[in-house]
């Protein structure tokens, strides 16, 4: 498998994962330092994001699949930046929309591993 399709499948696991709010997978695909930026502009952290996105049960994924992604790797590091279409609920206001990612990751001993992501809100096709 190409760098490129590593980075997708990992990035696809990722999305998988918050489906299924399945802790151990996310722990195992995102790096123990890992840094995500939220589209309301909050920094979270690996527990606060696994707390706010798998533990808590105030947000439940439908879906999230990715479209228009695009994979460029720098030896180690690997950027992707793509459309995000989630369907979910959050403290149970349902909700469908779009948003725009980059997540970056870097290649260690156990495979590609996120360690840094942001959503920004996408308009509204």
């Amino acid at each position: 498998m190409s760098p490129k399709d590593a980075v997708l499948q990992a990035a696809l696991e990722r999305s998988a994962a918050l489906v299924q709010a399945d802790r151990a997978a996310l722990e195992r695909l995102l790096h123990p330092n890992f840094t995500y930026v939220n589209a309301g502009g909050a920094r979270l952290n690996l527990e606060e994001y696994l707390e706010t996105y798998v533990s808590l049960g105030d947000m439940r994924w439908e879906q999230q699949e990715l479209e228009q992604v695009q994979v460029e790797v720098y030896g180690d590091t690997a950027v992707l930046v793509a459309r995000l279409h989630d369907r979910a609920t959050h403290q149970g206001h349902v909700f469908d929309a779009y948003f725009q990612t980059i997540q970056v990751y870097v290649l260690f001993p156990q495979g590609w591993r996120c360690v840094a992501a942001q959503t920004t809100q996408a308009p509204q096709e």
